[in-house]
């Protein structure tokens, strides 16, 4: 919110909850949404289920933006000591650490959108580069 005021920005509300939260609102009741480093460091079922709140949260010609952590390659996961505990999901000391998706196949899990834009940011010195996607919801679909 401190953000929001020293942008001068006035007609944008924040919330903060879980994603059990998401299930209080009406059906189509949102124009944009951000999710930022939530759904690629959650199991593969929660973020489906939030995916799918997500979708029918936001209204037909909604943006949604969602950023995503690096993708994990084998150099990233010995020098991490990351532990594979299920198909692309990897923890480091017993902490989920990311549900390990290539860009495309995030994207296909978002159902009735369409990319308006896919960018990747050096948020590390000299890192690996986080993702960026801005999706615009084109129609409701029967979840």
């Amino acid at each position: 919110d401190k953000t929001l005021m020293q942008s001068k920005i006035s007609n944008v509300k924040t919330m903060v909850g879980t994603h059990e939260d998401l299930k209080t609102f009406a059906p189509n009741s949102f124009d944009g949404i951000l999710c930022s480093n939530v759904l690629d460091v959650v199991p593969y079922e929660t973020s489906k289920e939030m995916i799918e709140e997500i979708t029918r949260l936001l209204k037909v010609g909604g943006y949604l933006m969602v950023k995503l952590n690096f993708e994990l390659n084998k150099e990233i996961i010995k020098r991490t000591k990351a532990e594979e505990i299920a198909p692309n999901t990897f923890t480091i000391n017993g902490v989920l650490r990311s549900y390990n998706l290539k860009t495309p196949a995030w994207i296909e899990r978002f159902k009735g959108f369409t990319l308006i834009k896919s960018s990747t940011f050096e948020r590390i010195k000299d890192g690996p580069l986080d993702r960026v996607l801005l999706l615009r919801k084109e129609k409701d679909l029967d979840l």
